[in-house]
């Protein structure tokens, strides 16, 4: 299989630890998002319910307004 065989390649040439360069910083950076999704995503939630907004609507508005801020607060961990 060409996956087995580039693999092969790869630790022969740069050894094992090379397999793993981009772990560390995909880690940080979905950990990252996620908490902030999370924060943003319970912040709406409860400002809608302060106002009244209860049901699908305020969820979705709620996933959005988490979605875009995570988008904001994460893009620099990502380029």
């Amino acid at each position: 299989v060409d996956t087995v065989r580039r693999m092969r390649a790869i630790v022969g040439r740069e050894g094992v630890m090379a397999v793993y360069k981009g772990v560390f910083p995909a880690m940080l950076g979905g950990t990252a998002a996620w908490a902030f999704y999370f924060y943003w995503y319970n912040e709406a939630k409860g400002y809608m319910a302060g106002l009244g907004w209860i049901g699908p609507a305020a969820n979705f508005a709620s996933g959005t307004s988490a979605g875009v801020m995570t988008a904001v607060a994460t893009n620099p961990i990502w380029c």
